[in-house]
């Protein structure tokens, strides 16, 4: 992980960044050859510019801009979701709820134990792993004695189990419906998901593949989503592209009035 500490500051920011997944055995060798930057940390470089949220100019990060800042790069390519350290037999790990807890046990001799407030947050993928592990992390830190405040920021990680405008083969991540995703990757790659052993809004039954989404989850730790009713990324696998027909433009309308439901409960 990359940090920037700021003298005296008890308040701390961790970003979990977002990328994309994969969920066989062949989708994650594709992303390998395409992106290893995403898989391994042996090409990330020695410092990072990052800006947003962990910018420490005060004019683009009016309120956080002198807080602790953490950025925890994605390589575990399960949307911080897996919490076993065994491997595939192609060699893959999918570790991300496990990077996650060891991040912030690791920054608790660096002042997180002490803190006022830890902000966990995440765009996309990363958006998705604090809705996994925001409850978690918080749990975590009571236990050990801390009394840092804990909060979730999700920006664009609110995905929904849409069915697809036009369904395809599920051939790469960006052509799969996220419930297929799921599915398959808890099937195949992803033997141990920390979305098991969440707590979840309805006592009923619940298939394994959905207990990822924001809408099923019951977070008790104060989260604030962020979200576009038209994300780029959920018409992507939505496979609906750039509306040129009435039918298009259907699909999307109600896949936003669908979000926007979706957030009706979220206090």
């Amino acid at each position: 992980y990359y940090i920037r500490k700021w003298h005296g500051s008890r308040r701390w920011i961790v970003f979990l960044e977002g990328g994309w997944h994969c969920y066989d055995e062949k989708s994650c060798a594709g992303r390998w050859m395409r992106t290893r930057q995403l898989m391994s940390s042996a090409q990330w470089h020695d410092t990072r510019h990052v800006g947003g949220i962990l910018s420490p100019d005060p004019e683009e990060n009016q309120y956080w801009w002198n807080a602790n800042h953490v950025l925890i790069p994605y390589c575990s390519s399960d949307a911080w979701s897996g919490s076993t350290n065994g491997k595939t037999e192609a060699g893959y790990a999918f570790m991300g709820s496990l990077i996650v807890q060891e991040v912030i046990l690791e920054l608790l001799d660096r002042g997180l134990y002490e803190a006022k407030m830890l902000l966990l947050a995440g765009s996309s993928a990363g958006g998705a792993g604090v809705l996994l592990n925001v409850d978690r992390v918080a749990d975590l830190l009571g236990s050990l004695g801390s009394r840092v405040k804990v909060r979730g920021v999700v920006d664009s990680g609110w995905f929904l189990d849409n069915e697809p405008f036009e369904p395809r083969e599920c051939l790469e991540p960006h052509s799969c419906a996220p419930l297929e995703v799921i599915k398959r990757g808890m099937k195949s790659v992803l033997t141990d998901c920390v979305c098991s052993r969440l707590t979840h809004k309805s006592t009923m039954q619940t298939s394994e593949g959905k207990l990822r989404f924001g809408k099923t989850l019951k977070i008790k730790t104060p989260t604030f989503v962020f979200q576009w009713l038209f994300d780029e990324a959920q018409m992507t696998v939505d496979n609906v592209a750039a509306p040129s027909s009435k039918a298009q433009w259907d699909y999307i309308h109600s896949m936003g009035s669908k979000l926007r439901s979706t957030l009706s409960n979220v206090t």
